[in-house]
């Protein structure tokens, strides 16, 4: 067994100089909307936002994949900006993936502006910018080296003749968004966006001899609210990603039952199903569920895999846990000057 180990990261080491990293992914990706377009900073009803999200991948027969995210954004000048928005944000996103815990770190701040538009037909216009810091990292203890196979079995004392360093170090890039929200009746709202990320490219290598660029990654995005009957709602959203040749797509609905309508926040329950395809393939389907609890929202989904996977994975994928609060210090006839923002 030590031997088909020593030959498969021998065959991945020499695999490095063609090998692209690509960013992790949350299924609930509107519960995460720094780490999915800065265009979405203060795209809130409210005045503040905290978020925190958790994903759990291949624990069934692999050491897990773990990313972890934390956010805050708070909405500014809204008394001399009347019915516009600028919002300022921070998130911190981690990464861990396999037995060497190779991990990635990711710190960003976000700035946010939206623009009111039209009288009869209500939309908005926002851009957004953010500035990340980025690194990785991994444990260099717990990998072996083809050098380290001594004829018989795998010497973890040898020398692996390999340079390959602890970590990165933190390197600056950038990504930017655009958003357009439309509220064409009283009974539908919905927005649509772009985000351009990894802007700067860098360069993040836990190799010596090489140097690797990040790809910029492209991604579209689509979310609404639409009442069916005052007690049912439909939540759709899209999300299409797109990083060097791998692609992505998510698509489905959270169906939405309310029991009560406050002005500090509803309460709601919700439950829903979306598909995900990767690079043409049908990769996992997700269910998930939400509670909305006046300024809470608590989101559970669970990625079934449909993949080829399958057959190792038993079916089973990733499970995410999102929590966000929606604070508010301003009276509520200031926070309804702008257009309410559909639910993400």
């Amino acid at each position: 067994m030590r031997i088909v180990v020593a030959i498969m990261l021998a065959i991945m080491m020499s695999l490095a100089t063609v090998l692209k990293a690509q960013d992790p992914q949350f299924s609930q990706f509107n519960s995460s909307p720094l780490f999915l377009n800065p265009a979405l900073t203060g795209f809130f009803t409210g005045d503040y936002r905290l978020g925190a999200n958790y994903r759990s991948q291949w624990g069934s027969f692999t050491n897990t994949y773990r990313t972890a995210a934390v956010s805050a954004e708070i909405s500014l000048f809204k008394s001399k900006l009347k019915d516009d928005n600028f919002a300022v944000g921070l998130h911190f996103y981690n990464d861990v993936a396999g037995t060497a815990a190779f991990g990635t770190n990711q710190l960003s701040v976000s700035f946010g502006y939206r623009k009111q538009l039209g009288r009869r037909v209500k939309h908005t216009l926002g851009i957004g910018a953010q500035f990340n810091m980025i690194g990785q990292n991994i444990d260099t203890e717990e990998l072996i080296f083809d050098n380290q196979y001594n004829g018989i079995e795998v010497d973890p004392d040898l020398l692996s003749g390999e340079n390959v360093a602890g970590g990165s170090g933190l390197k600056p890039d950038a990504t930017v968004g655009l958003l357009y929200q439309v509220m064409p009746s009283k009974y539908a709202n919905m927005y649509f966006g772009a985000a351009y990320a990894h802007v700067l490219q860098p360069t993040i290598s836990l190799l010596s001899s090489a140097r690797y660029r990040l790809e910029p990654k492209y991604t579209a995005h689509f979310g609404g609210w639409f009442q069916a009957t005052r007690t049912i709602n439909f939540l759709p959203s899209v999300m299409y990603a797109q990083q060097g040749t791998a692609k992505q797509i998510n698509a489905g609905t959270y169906l939405q039952f309310v029991m009560e309508y406050r002005d500090d926040g509803d309460v709601a329950f919700a439950i829903g199903a979306w598909g995900r395809v990767s690079n043409t393939t049908p990769d996992a389907v997700i269910v998930g569920a939400r509670l909305d609890f006046i300024r809470f929202a608590l989101g559970l989904s669970y990625d079934v895999n449909v993949s080829k996977l399958n057959t190792v994975s038993n079916s089973r994928g990733a499970y995410e846990v999102s929590l966000i609060y929606t604070g508010a210090y301003t009276t509520v006839g200031k926070r309804k000057l702008s257009i309410p923002c559909p639910q993400l």
